[in-house]
């Protein structure tokens, strides 16, 4: 299929899937994208062959040893109920309604001691047929990085291209030892590449890290319920972001400006699913430079995919987050979590500017006063 380009934004707006209870007390908020753990978080992970956009997404290894990890990709799209096709809204569908259909995949991977790992979401990574030269999208058949004396095996990696195109999700990966049973190796370290042609034939590029959470030492008895604040590291208290207001002007190149928060909850239940969907109230609060204060809240099951401009009102040029609102070109969002289901959130912004586009991880402050829990199955 050829490339259709218009520069419309490519993010699908989204509320969808899981979260679990927690209640005990957290302790320790050492979440970090930039040193190894033993959970990576990939807020967001899009393809959309008709924009001509990707997601090249990269896992390393940074020990000595041989790390496996169990990884689970969660389709956010919502879907027509009389048609099936992926859409943002019930106008896209001409009579039926538009209605989350989320589900996740999972996979596992081998990663080789001081290697990367890395494949197209839209392609995933297999081991290669026999005429066909390892790449990006296959590993040799025997499954051998063949660096130093007999090389190591990455087998039994095998990566599925995500589950429809166009899609928009997050992606989780947890290290685990030769049985699936989760481990204290804080090794893994990850990232994300979005690429996107434009409608000029520009390629506009951007970049994060994964969001690291870290196990800590002794405290992991094996089993499928991760808890996050006892077994591992809490989540934050609060999200902080730093932003150009949307609509404001590129002082220097005159481009307009828009920004993209995704946001996913600490919590999730990879076994029950769309059957156990509490929810998060994200809390918003938004300062200008005069320090002027301006609040809005929204609810967060799994994934939450909004320009800044439509979290809290379908007219953007009302929201608190646009610039004619807020009376000053940038400004200061405070995030925070409150629910039955967990209340940490982790998340990435990406800002626009005209055809370029930049993405940043958010900064974290505080502990959460629930712990979180992931449910593997």
């Amino acid at each position: 299929m050829s490339c259709q380009r218009r520069h419309t934004r490519w993010f699908v707006p989204a509320l969808v899937l899981m979260t679990v209870l927690g209640v005990a007390s957290a302790t320790r908020a050492d979440i970090t994208s930039d040193q190894p753990a033993a959970i990576l978080v990939f807020p967001m992970i899009a393809v959309s062959g008709d924009d001509c956009l990707d997601t090249l997404i990269q896992v390393s290894n940074t020990s000595s040893q041989p790390v496996n990890a169990r990884c689970f990709y969660v389709n956010a799209n919502s879907h027509c109920t009389n048609n099936g096709r992926v859409c943002s809204s019930g106008a896209e569908c001409g009579g039926g309604l538009c209605l989350p259909d989320w589900n996740e995949t999972d996979f596992r991977i081998r990663i080789t001691p001081r290697q990367p790992l890395a494949w197209v979401a839209s392609q995933g990574l297999r081991r290669c047929n026999p005429n066909e030269t390892p790449s990006d999208r296959c590993i040799p058949l025997d499954g051998r990085i063949r660096r130093g004396p007999g090389g190591q095996s990455n087998v039994p990696t095998h990566v599925p291209p995500v589950a429809e195109d166009p899609f928009v999700g997050e992606l989780k990966c947890i290290a685990v030892d030769d049985e699936d049973h989760p481990v204290e190796r804080n090794v893994l370290v990850g990232s994300t590449t979005t690429e996107e042609v434009c409608e000029r034939g520009c390629l506009d590029v951007t970049r994060h890290n994964a969001i690291g959470i870290l196990a800590i030492a002794g405290a992991n008895n094996g089993d499928n319920r991760l808890v996050l604040g006892e077994e591992y590291n809490a989540c934050p208290n609060t999200l902080i972001l730093n932003h150009f207001f949307d609509g404001a002007v590129d002082p220097v190149t005159d481009d307009p400006i828009e920004g993209l928060l995704a946001l996913v909850p600490c919590s999730e239940d990879f076994v029950l699913q769309d059957q156990n969907l509490a929810k998060i109230i994200a809390q918003f609060l938004v300062f200008n430079e005069f320090e002027q204060r301006f609040s809005t809240s929204t609810t967060v099951q799994c994934f939450l995919s909004l320009p800044l401009s439509s979290i809290d009102t379908t007219q953007p040029n009302r929201s608190i987050f646009s610039v004619g609102v807020s009376g000053t070109l940038v400004g200061q969002t405070r995030i925070h979590g409150v629910g039955s289901g967990g209340h940490g959130l982790l998340g990435v912004f990406f800002d626009s500017h005209g055809n370029r586009s930049t993405a940043a991880n958010l900064h974290f402050q505080g502990v959460s006063d629930h712990v979180d829990i992931i449910n593997l199955p």
